[in-house]
Protein backbone atom coordinates (compact mmCIF):
# COMPACT_ATOMS: atom_id res chain seq x y z
CA UNK A 1 0.00 0.00 0.00
CA UNK A 2 1.05 3.67 -1.19
CA UNK A 3 1.45 6.61 1.22
CA UNK A 4 -2.14 8.01 1.23
CA UNK A 5 -1.62 11.55 -0.08
CA UNK A 6 -4.40 13.24 1.59
CA UNK A 7 -6.84 12.58 5.20
CA UNK A 8 -9.69 12.69 3.66
CA UNK A 9 -9.03 9.14 1.67
CA UNK A 10 -8.52 7.64 5.56
CA UNK A 11 -11.56 5.50 6.27
CA UNK A 12 -11.92 2.89 8.95
CA UNK A 13 -11.23 0.48 6.46
CA UNK A 14 -8.01 2.08 4.99
CA UNK A 15 -6.85 2.13 9.08
CA UNK A 16 -7.75 -1.44 9.26
CA UNK A 17 -5.38 -2.43 5.99
CA UNK A 18 -3.06 0.12 7.88
CA UNK A 19 -3.39 -1.72 11.04
CA UNK A 20 -3.21 -5.59 9.42
CA UNK A 21 0.33 -4.33 7.49
CA UNK A 22 1.81 -2.11 9.87
CA UNK A 23 0.54 -3.54 13.29
CA UNK A 24 -0.56 -1.88 16.62
CA UNK A 25 2.65 0.99 15.91
CA UNK A 26 0.33 3.57 14.31
CA UNK A 27 -0.70 6.58 15.92
CA UNK A 28 -2.66 9.47 14.55
CA UNK A 29 -1.30 12.95 14.52
CA UNK A 30 -3.12 16.69 13.83
CA UNK A 31 -0.82 19.50 12.95
CA UNK A 32 -2.57 22.87 13.21
CA UNK A 33 -0.65 25.57 11.62
CA UNK A 34 -2.27 29.44 11.39
CA UNK A 35 -5.92 27.57 11.90
CA UNK A 36 -5.43 25.16 9.14
CA UNK A 37 -5.59 21.31 10.75
CA UNK A 38 -3.38 18.51 9.13
CA UNK A 39 -3.79 15.14 9.95
CA UNK A 40 -1.00 12.29 9.53
CA UNK A 41 -0.89 8.71 10.70
CA UNK A 42 2.53 7.54 11.95
CA UNK A 43 4.05 4.35 12.23
CA UNK A 44 6.96 4.47 15.44
CA UNK A 45 10.23 3.44 13.76
CA UNK A 46 11.72 0.29 13.72
CA UNK A 47 14.89 -1.07 14.37
CA UNK A 48 15.88 -1.02 10.49
CA UNK A 49 14.55 2.82 10.36
CA UNK A 50 16.82 3.36 13.58
CA UNK A 51 19.67 1.58 11.51
CA UNK A 52 19.05 3.42 8.66
CA UNK A 53 19.76 6.92 10.08
CA UNK A 54 22.83 6.00 11.92
CA UNK A 55 25.43 6.81 9.44
CA UNK A 56 23.85 10.03 8.10
CA UNK A 57 23.12 10.47 12.10
CA UNK A 58 27.04 10.33 12.71
CA UNK A 59 28.02 12.30 9.55
CA UNK A 60 25.52 14.99 10.77
CA UNK A 61 23.26 15.04 7.45
CA UNK A 62 20.14 16.05 8.99
CA UNK A 63 18.54 16.31 5.82
CA UNK A 64 19.04 13.18 5.23
CA UNK A 65 17.55 11.85 8.81
CA UNK A 66 14.20 13.75 8.32
CA UNK A 67 13.99 12.11 5.14
CA UNK A 68 14.18 8.57 6.27
CA UNK A 69 11.85 9.27 8.92
CA UNK A 70 9.10 10.98 7.02
CA UNK A 71 9.62 8.36 4.17
CA UNK A 72 9.52 5.37 6.54
CA UNK A 73 7.08 6.95 9.35
CA UNK A 74 4.25 8.98 7.64
CA UNK A 75 1.84 6.34 6.12
CA UNK A 76 -1.10 8.85 5.73
CA UNK A 77 -1.57 12.13 5.43
CA UNK A 78 -2.24 15.80 3.78
CA UNK A 79 1.38 15.20 2.02
CA UNK A 80 1.02 18.13 0.34
CA UNK A 81 1.21 20.27 3.79
CA UNK A 82 3.85 18.29 4.61
CA UNK A 83 5.90 18.78 1.64
CA UNK A 84 4.98 22.49 1.24
CA UNK A 85 4.86 24.01 4.80
CA UNK A 86 7.78 23.79 7.07
CA UNK A 87 5.97 24.29 10.17
CA UNK A 88 3.94 21.47 9.31
CA UNK A 89 7.47 19.23 8.24
CA UNK A 90 8.64 20.44 11.17
CA UNK A 91 6.24 19.15 13.69
CA UNK A 92 5.64 16.11 11.78
CA UNK A 93 9.24 15.18 12.72
CA UNK A 94 8.88 16.26 16.43
CA UNK A 95 6.15 14.01 16.83
CA UNK A 96 8.20 10.75 14.95
CA UNK A 97 10.85 11.60 17.22
CA UNK A 98 8.39 11.58 20.36
CA UNK A 99 7.19 7.98 19.10
CA UNK A 100 10.61 6.87 19.99
CA UNK A 101 11.05 8.72 23.14
CA UNK A 102 7.82 7.12 24.43
CA UNK A 103 10.03 4.35 26.46
CA UNK A 104 9.96 3.13 30.02
CA UNK A 105 13.66 1.06 31.28
CA UNK A 106 15.85 0.74 34.19
CA UNK A 107 18.56 -0.60 35.15
CA UNK A 108 19.65 -2.50 38.48
CA UNK A 109 23.15 -3.22 39.78
CA UNK A 110 23.60 -7.02 40.67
Amino acid sequence: MEVIQNFKDVTPEVINQLKAKHGKSLTQATVIVEGEEYNYILKKPNRNVMEAIGKPAAENDIAKVNKIFIANCVVAGDMSALEDDGAVYAEVLKLITELTSKVESSLKKL
